[in-house]
């Protein structure tokens, strides 16, 4: 297929995965490139970094003028001279604010110390550019090009797609002749774009096994010019078991689809697609507790109830019971899950536990796979056997798989115990409070298994801000505080993984709708307590009170006094609300090795987990769609008869699509300062993602200040947003 250039913008700078100061300084006054990609050679299927010189103007223009005016005409200047942009940018350093004199900013003399404070800034600019798609324009209809993309036929740069563009008149899309779909050379097959042949699996394959090293996916389908199928695909997930499992022995079990649920899984969320391609593909990843599985792990299954794959496990003796999880992905998004467990014949019988659940396993969907954004790193953090966890990562621009690693782990709970009181030993703020936080930080850095750190955290980390979704059934620690080295982070000093990384997790083995990507909030409650009884021998917390009525003031929130009586009415009011946001801002306690937690309420009363979360049956309405609990130790998880506990686990379980909240205790007017930042970066117009805004309150916690952003974990997709009507 032909494509006329003069229909393209191919004003660009391609840069190394990590360009010096000095060559961002060498591209940024390149006045002919309108883009500046991050990536040395772009290959089909990968993401790139990519920085638009208006986006990067707007930054600095918004950083180094005092008021519209000013900006106004800096931006007019700077469009018509791009080059004025760099002495632009090493005034503002050494002036904060930009005169209106343009040659009073064109005379400033970059020296090699402000050479290297305007090369930190523009990587800093290159660190936080978007991800684009790198895509085949031989392969692809324009009109199915993401939003901005970069094009490439063979080893060429063709130039960039930019869709805010195609008003201009430059641009026809009539004038390239219609789509013919090209198969010249062979590809391995690509998930989630398509099928294509496969080699044998050995020992008694029923299906073909994927490739070693399968080919980048891309956003957009390979079968762009395919027609999708008259119907979505719908499915639920199904593990079958090939006779029954013995200790010492292999067990056999197939893994595909259902048109029903499966009454004898634990946990279990549908497939739902609307917008399938014929010929796509999803992608399966199993694991095993008290199990281990025969390699490989994963295979591709095709959009078909009757496709499945079968797998092996090797089961050791000593073991009562296995746990099979499958998970499957379609364009790099978590799709559908089940765990199903299995009793092992001749095994010594467990200890029998509490019947909780009754009846058929919970079953709720997922969102469509349209309303699911990607990851551009999925962990799976499992608990294998007693004193051990398990990790899995599957990396998306490469579609590569890591592991399984195993890791020794002990007692974690009672880490998660002592991590809780972290602020009682040198309080919330100087040089004692961040040495210890940053020795706990490197011992949960120690833990990670080092193929983990190095093949999979450390590229993306050094090429940009990825997004990872960590999927765990290991409640107790906070992997985000993990201190990684310069090495790791691309990075002058060691950083936390929390700050160079969007970070959200769920627990894997819960039946509920999450993590979802886009959140619309219709509702809001703020609740605090004005005054704590003298009986309850607790502070009133004053600012607890001020960030009630900061909700309120700015949000819309309905205020609710935390007393036994107005708790109980706010909680067993119906018909329930969608989009329910609530933030509780409250005294709370925790012991992760007890199992106990609570919020205590001005009159003495205890708010447990699961009276705050309530039930959750499928289609009916949660009670909260998100819950920002500001109280301390709270975001501790627990484990109960081998399910999440504590207020992560009973809300998650309850259906939120997201829950934040601190894992030690927090000072009063630091955590409102960081509840107020959270809310202003995430329910303004066009706000940022909630992983986005987490991420930018830890990294701007100064040496010496407040260790309070660092305390909150987040449970929900790391990409989520919260849309807030006008």
């Amino acid at each position: 297929m032909a494509i006329d250039l003069n229909l393209l913008d191919s004003g660009f700078q391609l840069m190394g995965p990590s360009p010096s100061g000095g060559e961002l300084l060498g591209a940024f006054a390149r006045t002919d490139a309108n883009y500046f990609v991050g990536i040395a050679k772009p290959h089909p299927g990968e993401y790139a970094p990519m920085l638009l010189r208006r986006g990067l103007t707007a930054d600095v223009i918004a950083q180094f003028c005092a008021g519209p005016e000013a900006s106004e005409a800096w931006a007019r200047l700077l469009a018509l001279q791009p080059g004025l942009l760099r002495s632009f940018i090493a005034f503002g350093i050494l002036n904060v604010t930009v005169p209106a004199d343009p040659l009073a900013v064109a005379g400033v003399k970059l020296d090699s110390n402000l050479q290297r404070r305007v090369g930190q800034l523009l990587l800093e600019e290159m660190s936080h550019a978007p991800r684009v798609a790198v895509i085949e324009a031989d392969l692809v209809k324009p009109q199915d090009w993401p939003e901005l993309s970069l094009l490439m036929r063979g080893d060429n740069v063709l130039g960039v797609f930019d869709e805010g563009a195609l008003d201009a008149g430059g641009w026809r899309a009539a004038a390239l002749p219609p789509f013919v779909p090209k198969r010249s050379h062979a590809k391995p097959p690509v998930f989630g774009s398509g099928g294509g042949a496969r080699g044998a699996v050995t020992p008694q394959p029923k299906r073909a096994k994927p490739p070693a090293k399968p080919v980048s996916p891309t956003p957009v389908a390979e079968a762009a010019g395919a027609e999708p199928p008259a119907d979505p695909f719908i499915a639920h997930p199904r593990i079958t078991v090939e006779g029954s499992v013995r200790a010492k022995a292999t067990a056999f079990f197939t893994v595909g689809f259902s048109d029903t649920p499966d009454a004898d899984a634990d946990e279990q969320k549908r497939i739902s697609i609307a917008d399938a391609h014929a010929g796509e593909t999803l992608l399966v990843m199993v694991s095993a507790e008290g199990a281990k599985i025969v390699e490989p792990s994963f295979a591709e299954l095709a959009l078909d109830l009757a496709d499945e794959h079968r797998y092996s496990a090797e089961v050791p003796a000593g073991v009562h019971k296995v746990v099979l999880r499958a998970n499957y992905l379609f364009r790099n998004k978590l799709v559908g899950a089940i765990v199903k467990p299995l009793a092992v014949e001749g095994a010594a019988a467990a200890p029998k536990p509490v019947q909780i659940d009754a009846g058929v396993a919970v079953v709720r969907p997922l969102a469509d796979a349209d309303g699911l954004a990607p990851a551009d790193i999925f962990l799976w953090v499992e608990n294998e056997k007693p004193g051990f966890v398990s990790w899995r990562a599957y990396v998306s621009a490469s579609a590569k798989q890591h592991g399984p690693f195993r890791v020794r782990m002990d007692d974690p709970a009672q880490f998660a115990k002592e991590l809780a009181n972290l602020r009682g030993r040198y309080g919330d703020e100087g040089n004692g409070a961040r040495d210890e936080l940053r020795g706990i930080a490197r011992t949960i850095a120690a833990a990670m298994p080092k193929k983990i750190i190095e093949d999979v955290l450390a590229p993306a980390l050094r090429a940009g801000t990825p997004t990872i979704l960590l999927l765990t059934d290991q409640a107790f620690v906070p992997w985000e505080l993990a201190l990684l080295a310069p090495k790791v982070t691309g990075t002058a000093k060691a950083a936390f993984l929390g700050e160079r990384a969007l970070i959200g997790r769920w627990w894997k083995g819960v039946g509920s709708s999450g993590p979802v990507c886009r959140l619309h909030v219709a509702h809001v409650s703020a609740v605090a307590a004005s005054q704590y009884g003298s009986d309850t021998n607790l502070e009133t917390l004053k600012y607890a009170i001020e960030e009630r009525e900061l909700m309120r003031r700015s949000y819309g929130a309905d205020p609710v006094e935390a007393n036994a009586t107005a708790v109980d009415k706010w909680l067993d009011q119906e018909p329930r609300q969608s989009g329910h946001l609530a933030h509780i801002a409250l005294h709370g306690y925790s012991d992760a090795t007890a199992n106990a937690q609570g919020l205590v309420l001005g009159d003495g009363a205890v708010l447990t987990p699961n009276r705050l979360a309530g039930d959750c049956d499928t289609g009916e309405t949660p009670r909260f769609a998100m819950v920002f609990l500001n109280a301390c130790q709270v975001g501790t998880g627990g484990a109960e008869l081998g399910r999440m506990a504590g207020f992560p686990g009973a809300l998650v379980r309850g259906g939120v699509s997201g829950f934040i909240a601190p894992l030690w205790e927090v000072k009063d007017e630091a955590a409102c300062e960081t509840a107020k930042q959270f809310y202003e970066l995430t329910l303004r117009a066009g706000g940022e993602e909630v992983g986005e805004a987490l991420r930018l309150l830890r990294s701007q916690t100064v040496s010496g200040g407040s260790i309070t952003p660092w305390a909150y974990l987040f449970y929900g997709h790391p990409r989520l947003r919260l849309e807030r009507p006008r």
